[in-house]
């Protein structure tokens, strides 16, 4: 569904019509979290951040999970 809402948000800038961005969030140290504290306490981390995240976001913006330790936004406008 992310990919599928970059291809639209694409398609209509190139039109001339609301410009988007799109950000990479990085998790520094997961992988150190994990291994020191277990998967449940990294897990844990990360729906925290995702929240934050979420947190500040407009209704129109998207977030997603990209990787093991990263988050993907679509921003509008």
């Amino acid at each position: 569904a992310f990919l599928e809402a970059v291809g639209d948000r694409w398609q209509a800038a190139e039109a001339g019509y609301d410009p988007f961005t799109l950000v990479i969030v990085d998790v520094d140290q997961y992988e150190t979290v994990r291994e020191r504290y277990g998967t449940e306490v990294a897990n844990e981390l990360l729906k925290q951040v995702a929240t934050m995240i979420d947190n500040g976001l407009r209704t129109d913006d998207l977030l997603a999970r990209a990787s093991n330790s990263q988050f993907a936004l679509l921003l509008n406008n």
